[in-house]
This record gives C-alpha cells, sequence and structure tokens, in this order.
C-alpha cells in the first residue's frame, strides 16, 4: 500500500531529486544506502508482523485452552 501511494507521488520524480530528498531527510548518501536503508526497514517490518502473527497464533490456543478448562468444569458440576 506504502509503495503503491509512494510512486503515485513521485513517478514524475528524477532519481536525482529523490537521492537529494533521502539525503535532506534522512542522512543517506547514495542508493547503496538507500538499498541498505531499505532492506533492513523491510526486515523490521518482516520481523513485527512475524511476531504479530505468532501472538495471534498463541493467543487461539490459548482461548481454546480456557474453552477446554470451562467445557470441563461444566462437565464436573454436571455429575
Amino acid at each position: 500500500m506504502h509503495y503503491t501511494q509512494f510512486c503515485k507521488d513521485y513517478a514524475e520524480t528524477l532519481l536525482r531529486d529523490l537521492l537529494t530528498y533521502a539525503r535532506k531527510l534522512y542522512g543517506l548518501q547514495n542508493l547503496d544506502e538507500v538499498r541498505d536503508r531499505r532492506a533492513a526497514h523491510k526486515a523490521t517490518r518482516t520481523g513485527r508482523l512475524n511476531t504479530l502473527n505468532g501472538l495471534s497464533a498463541s493467543d487461539e490456543l490459548d482461548i481454546d485452552e480456557e474453552f477446554e478448562v470451562e467445557l470441563e468444569e461444566d462437565i464436573n458440576l454436571d455429575d
């Protein structure tokens, strides 16, 4: 989504101008530094998403376990 918006916003911008923005805003001096920064950003984002996906999967397991315990308690009450 962000990449699509970036393309819409900067499609007509020259690479030279984009590098000027990267230098002024982020201190990146050349295209290699921009690539390295993007790769690091993607790795961080992927790690966060994997963590979130891992948390949601473990949350679902916890909910299932709680349901089983409640179900067992209800069954014991009926005896």
